[in-house]
C-alpha cells in the first residue's frame, strides 16, 4: 500500500502547518504560503520505485518555496518531474517560469531556489529522481528546468504516459521490477531532454534497462569507438608509440632510413614499361 499522508484530520487552523511537515518529510525541505486559512486541505500518497519515489499530490492554493537557506541546511540532492493530473501548476527557476497543464510535465532541481505557484485545486503525479541517476544520462539540465514538455513532441508524451502508469502500480512492484522500471522511466525523460536541446547523441545504455540514453562530455555527438579495432592498425599505434618514446636523436637517425624505404617502395609500385625496341614476342 502506498503510503497516505492527509490534513483532512487536523484541526482547521493546524492544516497548513501540518502540510507544510508533510511535504517536507515527503520530498525536500520547503516553505509553504497559503490565504486559504482554515478551507486549506491537501492530500499526497507515496510509494517507493527502487532510487526513485512516485507520489500524488492532491491540494488547494498555495506557494511553495525552495529558500537559499532551506538548500544550506539540507543534504538532499533530487530532481523533480511534476507531471500535470488537473488544474494548473507554474514552476520558477533559473530566470524562466512555466505553466504544467494536464498531460504535461517540467521539472526542478532542488539544489537551487525555485518556486511553485497554485491558484485553485490541483492534482499533479511527482516522479522524484537523486539527481545523480538522471545526470548520469543527461547532466547539462539547468538550461531546461521550469520548461514545460507537451505531450505533442512523441519522446515527451511517452516519458509522459510511463510516469503516469508507474504512479498507478509502483506500490504492487517487487524491488528488482522497481529499480528497472525506474531505470526506464529515467532514461525515457533523459530522452526527451536531450530531444529539446536538440541533441541526437544517443549511445547504447550500460544501465539495466538497456534502453538509450544520451551522451555526455566535450565529445558528444561525434560516434562512439569500436571496441577493438584490427589488428595491422594495433600493431601500427604500438610501433608508433614506440618510436615517439625513443630518445630525439635516435628518431632522427631513422629519418633517412624511413625515407628510403618509402622510395624503393614507391618505385616498386611503378607499373613497368615495355622498351619501345623491344619486340613483341619477348
Amino acid at each position: 500500500m502506498p503510503a497516505l499522508f492527509t490534513t483532512e484530520d487536523a484541526p482547521t487552523h493546524r492544516r497548513l502547518a501540518l502540510w507544510q511537515d508533510i511535504v517536507c518529510d515527503v520530498f525536500v525541505q520547503l516553505d509553504c504560503k497559503s490565504d486559504l486559512g482554515t478551507a486549506f486541505h491537501g492530500a499526497i500518497t507515496s510509494s517507493q520505485v527502487g532510487p526513485a519515489k512516485c507520489s500524488t499530490v492532491s491540494s488547494s492554493q498555495q506557494r511553495v518555496l525552495r529558500t537559499p537557506s532551506r538548500i544550506a541546511r539540507a543534504t538532499e540532492d533530487f530532481v523533480l518531474f511534476a507531471l500535470g493530473r488537473r488544474g494548473a501548476g507554474a514552476v520558477l527557476q533559473d530566470g524562466r517560469e512555466t505553466v504544467i497543464q494536464p498531460g504535461e510535465f517540467a521539472f526542478y532541481d532542488t539544489t537551487r531556489p525555485y518556486e511553485l505557484r497554485f491558484d485553485d485545486d490541483f492534482t499533479q503525479t511527482i516522479f522524484q529522481v537523486p539527481r545523480a541517476m538522471l545526470h548520469r544520462r543527461f547532466a547539462g539540465t539547468e538550461p531546461l528546468t521550469a520548461t514545460t514538455f507537451a505531450p505533442d513532441r512523441p519522446v515527451e508524451r511517452l516519458a509522459s504516459q510511463f510516469i503516469a502508469g508507474l504512479s498507478e502500480v509502483a506500490d504492487r512492484l517487487d524491488d528488482d521490477t522497481a529499480i528497472r522500471l525506474a531505470d526506464q522511466a529515467v532514461d525515457l525523460l533523459a530522452m526527451a531532454m536531450s530531444e529539446r536541446l536538440g541533441r541526437a547523441t544517443l549511445t547504447s545504455s550500460t544501465h539495466r534497462s538497456g534502453l538509450f540514453v544520451p551522451s555526455e562530455g566535450p565529445c558528444a555527438g561525434t560516434s562512439a569507438e569500436p571496441r577493438s579495432r584490427p589488428r595491422r592498425d594495433r600493431r601500427g599505434a604500438r610501433h608508433l608509440a614506440a618510436l615517439h618514446q625513443q630518445p630525439v636523436r635516435r628518431r632522427r637517425h631513422l629519418v633517412p632510413a624511413l625515407r628510403a624505404g618509402a622510395a624503393a617502395r614507391a618505385v616498386q609500385a611503378r607499373p613497368r614499361l615495355a622498351h619501345p625496341c623491344a619486340s613483341p614476342h619477348q
